[in-house]
């Protein structure tokens, strides 16, 4: 059901953006996981992990996802 996944998908992206924003990269990563789990694959997701990945200095995962996006 795309509309259940976008619903559920977005919440959780939004709650991971506020853990990213406050330095809590891990947190953030696995919402962002459970969001792409339940359906929700909008850019902004993708950019959100790229952020998250960058600030972690994990570049081949940064890269893997903008690619995956």
């Amino acid at each position: 059901n795309i509309d259940k996944g976008f619903e559920m998908g977005y919440s959780l992206r939004e709650k991971g953006e506020e853990y990213r924003k406050t330095g809590d990269i891990h947190k953030a990563i696995d919402l962002y996981d459970k969001a792409r789990y339940y359906g929700y694959s909008a850019p902004v997701l993708f950019e959100s992990y790229a952020m998250a990945f960058h600030k972690l200095k994990d570049y081949d995962n940064e890269i893997d996802i903008l690619d995956e996006g």
